[in-house]
């Protein structure tokens, strides 16, 4: 795996996909990663994002532990004739509401250059 920091943003690549942490190091960072292979799920939640980009999502919460309340979004992005599993994660201190859709607006830039 390779990691590298840039403004704010650590990216950690593996040999099918990469992660992206924003604000790491902080108590709550936002990550979403996306891997080129099918999703363990893809969930009944479905929006377009762009052209050519959707999703089909399901959103997960739970308590947390001590860093508070946890959200995490996992399912299927298809751009083009592409298909990639994706998970992005949020968290949020009490009394915060933690939302992973927030991973939506970026995964709407995605695109693939054949």
């Amino acid at each position: 795996m390779f990691a590298r920091r840039a403004a704010g943003t650590e990216v950690m690549l593996d040999d099918d996909g990469a992660t992206f942490v924003l604000e790491p190091g902080t108590r709550a960072p936002h990550s979403f990663s996306l891997h080129a292979r099918a999703p363990a799920q893809r969930g009944e939640l479905r929006q377009v994002l762009a052209a050519d980009v959707s999703i089909a999502y399901a959103l997960e919460a739970n308590d947390g532990g001590s860093g508070g309340s946890e959200s995490t979004l996992v399912g299927s992005l298809q751009v083009g004739s592409s298909e990639f599993a994706v998970k992005c994660h949020d968290q949020d201190e009490w009394p915060g509401d933690p939302d992973a859709s927030w991973c939506l607006t970026w995964l709407a830039t995605i695109r693939v250059d054949r």
